[in-house]
């Protein structure tokens, strides 16, 4: 059972959303009403709600006792708010920006023509495979072979040993 990261509830579901990702891998979790609040204040486009979530969200975070990674995590997504804030009750902030994808520079949307694998790449993969199949299974044998004539040395030297 996780513990929200934001007010300090227990958290009975296991998707869980998650804030921020701690040293070590551990991740922030947050409770449905702090991820609530927080896509609010992301994505609403009323002044009134973005301060009410606001208003919560720092209630929520005076009230328990957050790392120093949520702590940052939070005030930066209530900075940015709030100017976002301040700017829709101002009437100049531009709403087409809300509905731009931010480009991700890791994510390719497809392969290049160039780097793409070509029937004779995958011709030569074949071939590569059939050949490392054929020498596995002459090393096998040699194995098998040495192996056997290890185990018959070793009897014999046992025999011999205390035998004859």
């Amino acid at each position: 059972m996780a513990i929200c990261s934001v007010c300090g509830r227990f958290i009975e579901r296991e998707d869980a959303p998650i804030l921020a990702m701690g040293a070590y891998g551990n991740p922030r979790y947050l409770c449905d009403a702090c991820s609530e609040d927080l896509d609010t204040v992301i994505t609403s486009t009323e002044y009134d709600a973005i301060a009410a979530a606001m208003d919560r969200l720092g209630e929520r975070l005076t009230s328990s006792e957050p790392d120093e990674l949520t702590v940052s995590e939070v005030n930066s997504i209530l900075s940015s708010a709030a100017d976002r804030a301040k700017a829709i009750k101002d009437g100049t902030y531009d709403f087409s920006k809300d509905e731009e994808q931010p480009e991700d520079p890791d994510v390719l949307e497809e392969i290049p023509e160039d780097m793409q694998e070509s029937e004779e790449d995958k011709a030569l993969d074949a071939a590569e495979e059939e050949k490392y199949k054929k020498y596995e299974k002459i090393f096998n044998v040699v194995a098998i072979i040495l192996l056997s004539a290890a185990a018959a040395f070793a009897i014999y030297r046992f025999l011999d040993a205390y035998f004859f």
